[in-house]
């Protein structure tokens, strides 16, 4: 069974590869901190950014991480539009069904984290994640 994190890729993420970053962001720090012990698989990411901003993030991301990265675009009428991120996070988590899910909660809106709890604590059971306590 394959151990998978999943997230939605946030600003902060985003922000994370600037040369004037704070730190790299929750995916990667995360990843960073938990990978020796949690020894994850692959990487399964949503964004609603557009290409060109995600395009370096996953290149960049996919150098540090030492494992697949895949990421899907996710078309949302607003980051907060329940509707629209309930169906593109139950498409990905159906197609996770088998997996040893791991949802990194940080990244994203409040509505996107609301939606992985609701889907995980009801039909896709998941340990959860985050960035920082």
């Amino acid at each position: 069974m394959a151990k998978v994190l999943t997230a939605w890729i946030g600003g902060n993420d985003l922000n994370g590869i600037k040369p004037d970053a704070k730190g790299p962001g929750p995916i990667a720090a995360t990843l960073a901190k938990l990978q020796a012990t949690q020894g994850f698989d692959r990487l399964e990411l949503l964004y609603n950014y557009p290409q060109s901003d995600v395009a370096p993030y996953l290149e960049w991301l996919g150098d540090k991480a030492g494992i697949p990265v895949n990421a899907r675009y996710a078309t949302l009428k607003s980051p907060i539009h329940f509707g629209d991120i309930y169906q593109h996070t139950n498409t990905l988590l159906t197609e996770l069904a088998d997996a040893d899910l791991h949802i990194l909660l940080s990244p994203g809106t409040p509505a996107m984290q609301a939606v992985w709890i609701l889907l995980s604590k009801t039909r896709f059971p998941a340990t959860y994640w985050q960035s920082s306590p």
